[in-house]
């Protein structure tokens, strides 16, 4: 039961905003102003069409890839620490990691988005 608040925290910033962005792609109607159930695969199509953005996913695959094999060995060094470290160092060491869970930079990116886009804050 301990954990459930930081698994509730973590549903609210990461689960649920990456789920309603995966949700708008296939309903692109779902937040406009007349909402719509339509299902549509167009977009996926319009972005599948132009040869350089399926080169900019494989990219980015990639990319990820390498970012995930390099997120692993680094975690996987974070844990062996904390575990061999007592006391202040090893709150430290578990402070920084959870601190790290809860600000993912596609949060600041969001919200550069809604304060940036037309129509949007400023």
């Amino acid at each position: 039961m301990g954990s459930v608040p930081s698994l509730l925290i973590l549903f609210v910033l990461v689960v649920y905003p990456l789920a309603m962005l995966l949700l708008q792609i296939v309903f692109p109607e779902l937040f406009s102003p007349h909402m719509s159930w339509h299902f549509s695969l167009a977009a996926i199509r319009q972005v599948l069409q132009n040869p350089l953005n399926i080169e900019s996913i494989v990219n980015s695959t990639w990319m990820g890839m390498v970012a995930a094999i390099l997120s692993v060995a680094i975690g996987t060094l974070t844990a062996f620490g904390a575990m061999m470290a007592s006391g202040y160092l090893r709150a430290f060491i578990n402070m920084c990691v959870w601190v790290i869970f809860f600000a993912p930079s596609f949060i600041i990116a969001s919200g550069w988005v809604i304060l940036l886009q037309g129509g949007g804050v400023l």
